[in-house]
């Protein structure tokens, strides 16, 4: 009987031991299906959170291209419409700042990137640790089936929370690349505007450097201690509307020298041109003057010269090779007024004064900073005639040398001598200055032998200032 019943006890221990063991093959059976079935719901979520992460990169990654289009085209724009305004350095230093903004422009989308990155860990860490939780519950009598509807339900929304944060750091970015570029175009017309204004800075400070040269090199050629170097060449000669009926040309270089406090000194020689024995020496003058300027419109001026001629010179001035002369000169903008006085002496004595209003026109920064001067004027030339010196100036034109004068006879009033429309062009660079005149001249009142006719005298002058 012990031995059955020790038998019977066996049964039932292994009975019981089978279908435990059984039952443990069942739970491992089903668990292992949990877990495989929430592995496969992770990695669906997760590949879903990736796509849509990715997508949201895509879209981003084209927002930030149309603006940094946006960008180039709004630079490309400024420079296009400043093209006169700005230098080719400055142009480029635009266009450097555009791209340097350019590239400054993704760094927030950077930002969201590494953001999204560290999202999508976190999610992959959530559904794993999901995973475990799920796969370990006790099943009593829920189904797989039911099991995993429930963990997909919490999966969905795990990714929802994901989807819906990384929607709401995606939007928070965009925002701020839209209004970086905002401030970037901003940015971009203010550097284009103080480029601009650099730019106008440094040309006003070139300019006021140049006006303070000129105006330093005016006026030592106005004012200052200076030697002036000149040399002109006059077709058709003429002394107060006169010609004595010749048309002689002349070369004539001339020094002068002018100190500071207005007193100057002066030498010239006179070579007759055109001849058979041309440079042919005809006359030389040395002379001495006063210069005082009362204001910057009013400027005056004195002073003696005589005249050395060769037995053979037909000038008409060498009757009278004395001179003393006095000028009144006034400028108001652009407009100039002359006032001249002189009277000759020697064999005889006549007096003479001619009016000159100009009008002067200035073309400033021509050919490196030089200035080129249009002045067209009339000069009214009156005075008078002495009858003696007439009468020599007529034996002056037969060939005859002039005798020594017996006395002076002055028989005539002041009249008009001549009309002169005239009109000069000079250009002027710094102490450099070539100058030329062309008068019509239209004699009045002849007494000796000029012509009675109008007609042309040109003269050109080069001249050079040493401080």
């Amino acid at each position: 009987m012990k031995y059955f019943f020790l038998l019977f006890i066996n049964m039932v221990l292994l009975s019981s031991l089978n279908a435990q063991i059984g039952n443990s093959k069942d739970t491992a059976a089903k668990k292992d299906k949990i877990l495989s079935g929430t592995k496969q719901i992770n990695e669906q979520k997760l590949n879903i959170a990736n796509l849509y992460a990715d997508s949201l990169s895509k879209a981003g990654t084209i927002h930030i291209g149309v603006l940094n289009k946006s960008t180039k085209h709004f630079t490309d724009s400024l420079i296009t419409a400043s093209k006169d305004s700005l230098s080719s350095i400055q142009r480029d230093s635009l266009l450097n700042h555009s791209l340097k903004i350019i590239s400054q422009q993704g760094e927030p989308f950077i930002q969201w990137i590494q953001y999204s990155d560290k999202q999508k860990n976190a999610l992959a860490l959530k559904l794993a640790k999901s995973q475990t939780d799920y796969s370990g519950k006790t099943l009593k009598d829920d189904s797989i089936k039911n099991i995993l509807e429930d963990y997909t339900g919490y999966a969905d929304s795990l990714a929802d929370i994901f989807t819906e944060d990384l929607d709401k750091k995606y939007d928070k970015i965009i925002d701020a690349l839209d209004s970086l570029h905002s401030a970037s175009l901003d940015s971009l017309d203010s550097y284009k505007d103080r480029l601009i204004e650099s730019r106008q800075q440094l040309i006003e400070a070139i300019e006021d450097k140049k006006e303070a040269v000129k105006d330093s090199v005016q006026f030592v050629k106005e004012h200052g201690t200076r030697l002036e170097i000149a040399s002109s060449y006059t077709l058709h000669d003429t002394y107060r509307g006169r010609d004595l009926g010749f048309d002689y040309n002349y070369l004539t270089p001339t020094v002068t020298f002018y100190h500071k406090s207005g007193f100057s000194a002066f030498a010239s020689a006179s070579y007759l041109m055109g001849q058979k024995k041309s440079p042919k020496y005809d006359s030389g003058v040395l002379g001495i003057g006063y210069e005082h300027v009362f204001s910057d419109i009013f400027t005056g001026s004195v002073g003696y010269s005589h005249g050395f001629y060769s037995d053979s010179s037909k000038q008409a001035k060498s009757i009278n090779p004395n001179s003393l002369f006095g000028e009144l000169a006034a400028s108001l903008d652009q407009f100039n007024l002359d006032l001249w006085a002189n009277v000759d002496f020697g064999t005889g004595k006549e007096y003479s004064i001619t009016f000159t209003p100009s009008y002067q026109f200035e073309i400033e920064n021509i050919f490196h900073d030089g200035t080129i001067s249009i002045e067209p004027g009339i000069l009214f030339n009156l005075g008078t005639q002495d009858e003696e010196s007439t009468i020599l100036r007529k034996q002056k034109t037969k060939g005859t040398k002039a005798p020594k004068a017996t006395g002076t006879v002055s028989s005539s009033q002041f009249s008009i001598l001549s009309y002169e429309p005239n009109i000069s062009l000079s250009f002027e660079k710094g102490f450099f200055e070539i100058k030329s005149v062309v008068s019509y001249i239209m004699p009045e009142n002849i007494l000796d032998n000029s012509t009675d006719k109008g007609y042309i005298s040109a003269m050109i002058n080069l001249s050079f200032t040493i401080r």
